[in-house]
């Protein structure tokens, strides 16, 4: 079958159904020629708009505990068995926190607290809970959180706090995920995800790539993040650190990156797709070809332990695009007008 019609029909089916298409419709679409490339980048928009009309979500975190990470993730700088050039530091202040929370309060609609490590002492876990309020109360933000591994109890708190968003990432598929770290089992992290939820907290799980990885494991990460029933997927490219196992891997082609986005867009129609960390190196001058790619989300703010783009720049991007930052208000707006 001809590959533009191939991307018609796909485009077609998915907006009627609403389901994405399969791990075999997704790798057809990783063999697009260059001519056929811009079809599938306008088709993944076109689904994009479609359920996510021209709403951006926007999140922003703060590095809250960095460095001494007993984890031998790869693509790590803060990990304690590279000797990657970066600050660190203990579990920050409240004051600290809420200082970077405000830094984008206003834009931003999601605020995350991320630290390194397995998992959180008694006493910093007790120092998460205790900010929540603050934060809630002084910023309209949702307090997302992504400290690693919790017990059953600690997801409990968090809900009863008021935090409803859980991040957690694969980082990458199961076939290559001891390529990247042995420190943990993929098990342990699938559980992980599976107690959050069952806890009743909103999961936020997506992967790095860049890393080695082959197209086959990109679809399969997708196919897993699929099985678990998320629609929060945060999409990262490698931005390789000094001292790591990966440091020279070259960025992926800005091209490649955008395909990416495509295609998990024709696998994950009516989820918010994310881009996260990697996004200024990666993509350059063609960080707004992700909304085209289909995109719906973008993280903005400094990443964990590298400078971002300033707000400033980002929330200009949109206005150039006529995008807007999204709202609960203007979602109902739009889609609800819609309906009448």
């Amino acid at each position: 079958m001809e590959m533009n019609y191939f991307i018609r029909l796909l485009t077609e089916r998915v907006l009627s159904s609403g389901i994405g298409i399969t791990p075999e419709e997704a790798f057809k679409l990783t063999k697009v020629s260059e001519r056929e490339y811009w079809s599938l980048l306008y088709a993944a928009d076109t689904i994009r708009q479609a359920y996510k009309a021209n709403l951006i979500k926007l999140c922003s975190i703060v590095n809250a505990k960095s460095g001494r990470c007993s984890m031998d993730c790869a693509f790590c700088a803060q990990s304690v068995h590279w000797k990657s050039p970066i600050e660190v530091y203990p579990f920050l202040s409240e004051e600290a926190i809420l200082t970077k929370a405000s830094a984008t309060n206003g834009r931003a609609t999601t605020f995350s607290i991320v630290t390194a490590g397995a998992h959180l002492t008694d006493t910093e876990f007790t120092s998460v809970l205790s900010m929540v309020p603050r934060l809630q109360s002084e910023t309209d933000m949702q307090i997302c959180v992504s400290i690693g591994m919790c017990t059953a109890e600690q997801l409990q708190l968090l809900y009863d706090s008021g935090i409803r968003h859980f991040h957690h990432n694969l980082e990458t598929a199961r076939s290559y995920s001891t390529s990247i770290r042995t420190t943990r089992h993929y098990d342990e992290d699938i559980a992980m995800i599976q107690a959050a939820q069952k806890h009743h907290l909103t999961p936020c799980v997506g992967g790095i790539f860049g890393m080695g990885e082959s197209w086959e494991q990109r679809i399969e990460l997708a196919v897993t993040i699929r099985d678990l029933g998320i629609d929060s997927i945060p999409l990262n490219f490698l931005d390789a650190r000094p001292n790591t196992p990966l440091e020279h891997y070259p960025p992926l082609a800005a091209l490649e990156a955008l395909h990416i986005i495509a295609v998990y867009r024709f696998m994950f129609p009516s989820a918010d797709i994310r881009i996260a960390g990697g996004r200024i190196k990666t993509l350059g001058h063609l960080q707004p070809f992700i909304f085209l790619a289909g995109a719906n989300g973008m993280l903005i703010g400094d990443y964990l332990t590298t400078h971002g783009r300033s707000i400033e720049d980002d929330m200009h991007m949109l206005e150039q695009l006529e995008l807007e930052p999204y709202s609960i208000e203007k979602e109902y707006t739009i889609f609800h007008d819609e309906r009448r």
